[in-house]
């Protein structure tokens, strides 16, 4: 039992650990079991668990007992149960004591955004979100603002703002690339495509869409982690694409997106979106794509902010 270990909250951080990355991975039984056990195991230990600073202790406690609360929160949030992710976030944050280490406070409130975004409740959403984002700039979580940097845009892309979708999605591309988060640029590039295909660049998304099967497939983890919001925005872009281009040309772009790779698919759509911006047609955009087999610039220098 997780009482009876010399540091029993450190074992907890890691079970903690534990559950997340089973849940990226789509095992949602194991997650919950994690959960389970370790709530339980918090409950049961003893007041003072053998340390010489019992507030100390019991404020460790807290904290880990809110963090499976977040998880709990996200993992509803995975499949679509908004009012379950509702309920655990704020039952998370009325404990008041949150981890730093874990993100637990700012991610309970991104939570609560984004359950928000699928409830259609926009006056809510954005603020969350938007504060969410702020603290994580605060502490310097590059790896966490890409992600809130991406609930934003998909907030904004469902109130059909797409000029400030692809501004938040740009932003958040730009810190994948600083520390390598292939996943991270993986659901970008999904979201960009939906965008894309919405906003009238339909080859470009369909180009994504080929590079970002190379990403997955290998990856082990389920496409988009398995989120049922942004599944849906994926078939959404692959239709849009498909409805635009027909067949054989989705079929061509497709193909081109899996030759060029993400990082080069995304330089691509970075360039052919800047014409797209400036009044051009997108299509014309498209017709000499050669440049992109060619050395281009770094993607934190191109791409528009």
């Amino acid at each position: 039992m997780i009482e009876s270990l010399p540091n029993p909250e450190r074992f907890s951080q890691a079970a903690w650990v534990a559950g997340f990355l089973l849940l990226l991975h789509g095992d949602h039984n194991s997650t919950h079991e994690v959960i389970s056990r370790s709530e339980q195991a918090l409950a049961e230990m003893p007041a003072a668990s053998g340390t010489a600073d019992p507030s100390a202790h019991r404020a460790t406690r807290a904290e880990l007992t809110a963090a499976f609360l977040q998880l709990r929160s996200l993992a509803a949030l995975v499949t679509g149960d908004t009012e379950t992710a509702a309920r655990h976030a704020n039952s998370s944050l009325a404990t008041a004591r949150w981890s730093a280490p874990l993100l637990t406070q700012q991610q309970c409130i991104a939570q609560l955004g984004f359950a928000a975004v699928l409830q259609g409740e926009r006056t809510r959403s954005t603020p969350l979100l938007e504060q969410a984002l702020a603290m994580s700039e605060a502490q310097g979580n590059t790896w966490h603002q890409c992600y809130l940097l991406w609930a934003l845009a998909v907030d904004h892309g469902e109130a059909g703002q797409p000029e400030i979708a692809l501004q938040l999605l740009n932003r958040a591309l730009r810190h994948t690339r600083k520390i390598d988060e292939h996943l991270g640029e993986a659901t970008l590039s999904e979201t960009l495509a939906w965008v894309l295909s919405s906003y009238g660049d339909a080859r470009s998304a369909a180009v994504l869409l080929g590079a970002v099967d190379r990403v997955w497939h290998p990856s082990g983890t389920p496409r988009l982690f398995g989120f049922a919001l942004l599944t849906a925005h994926r078939e959404r872009g692959l239709e849009n694409a498909r409805r635009s281009l027909g067949e054989i040309e989705y079929t061509c772009a497709y193909q081109e997106g899996q030759r060029l790779g993400l990082r080069h698919a995304l330089e691509k759509a970075s360039r052919d979106n800047e014409h797209f911006h400036h009044g051009a047609d997108p299509g014309t955009a498209h017709r000499d794509d050669s440049r992109t087999e060619q050395g281009t610039q770094e993607w934190g220098d191109g791409y528009a902010p």
